[in-house]
């Protein structure tokens, strides 16, 4: 009975054969790995994006619109990573005012991980960069090889925030003031006011007064760029449209106060009302001008 056998070169065409299978499906396995790994990179910039702006759309409860991010709550752009995680940057806890209604500060973490650094889904840390392009906040993934430029996976994967398209520079606010009859002004007597504005992380020199504050200084631009003028005896409604310019706040909380001048101390101003904007009003890019209206809940006129 005659055996038949594979001659050597067959042998090696087989041992080919099967290493090419071999290789083919480890480039098929490798290929999902790091498809799986650039998807949950994207993901994770979408959670930086999410923490740092909050929702693209408004979140409302209880016919309010509940604010939400780290620019909302600290009135600034974060540093890095870590302080969406941790706030190592020493940033104003978050606190009510309870006399003005109005909280603002860190209350993270705005970004939850288990994981011991919060990373791209290859494990590198995430660049952050405000410097490059001025205004423009840039959050980098380097790719599979961690380092800069490359092609396909090993290509940058970044996330950029326009400061510009989160801040209010112009504000123009329509303003309702009611007065009861014993709160109006003496016969023939009026008033010069303003209204300042302050807001989280602003440079004033004063922080948020409340109406017993003693008077102040504050500079210009965050003061309306013209007087109301009140004459009146009896109990009226006012209206007036009062304009800011260059305050350069970020979308979020601010308080409208109602000031007049020290006559004592002339460029110094006294608190005569206070009123919380509601998100709604500031929740806005620069893209068009934002238009409040606001009665003021004014006791008196002093």
């Amino acid at each position: 009975m005659k055996h038949s056998s594979f001659t050597l070169l067959e042998v090696i065409l087989v041992v080919l054969i099967l290493g090419l299978i071999s290789s083919s499906a480890l480039l098929v396995v490798d290929s999902q790995d790091n498809q799986l790994r650039y998807d949950e990179t994207k993901r994770r910039l979408d959670l930086v994006k999410f923490a740092i702006t909050g929702p693209e759309q408004n979140i409302i409860l209880n016919n309010s619109i509940i604010l939400k991010g780290y620019i909302a709550d600290t009135g600034q752009m974060p540093s890095s990573i870590e302080d969406l995680i941790s706030n190592d940057s020493n940033v104003r806890v978050y606190a009510e005012d309870a006399d003005l209604g109005f909280s603002w500060g860190w209350r993270g973490p705005y970004i939850t991980t288990f994981e011991a650094k919060f990373t791209d889904g290859w494990g590198y840390d995430f660049t952050f960069d405000n410097t490059t392009n001025p205004g423009v906040l840039a959050v980098t993934s380097l790719g599979q090889d961690g380092e800069v430029n490359g092609d396909d996976y090993n290509r940058d994967i970044t996330l950029s925030i326009n400061e510009n398209s989160y801040r209010i520079k112009d504000l123009s606010v329509d303003f309702k003031l009611s007065l009861e009859e014993g709160d109006a002004l003496a016969t023939g007597q009026s008033e010069d006011f303003k209204v300042m504005i302050l807001y989280p992380n602003s440079d004033a020199d004063t922080d948020f007064p409340d109406t017993s504050s003693t008077s102040f200084t504050v500079p210009d631009k965050y003061l309306s760029t013209e007087s109301w003028t009140i004459i009146e005896s009896d109990a009226s409604t006012f209206t007036k449209t009062l304009s800011f310019d260059n305050i350069e706040m970020f979308n979020g909380r601010a308080l409208l106060y109602l000031v007049k001048e020290d006559s004592v101390s002339p460029g110094n101003y006294k608190v005569v009302s206070t009123t919380n904007i509601s998100h709604e009003a500031v929740l806005l890019t620069n893209s068009a001008q934002p238009q409040i209206t606001i009665e003021l809940d004014v006791d008196k006129l002093l």
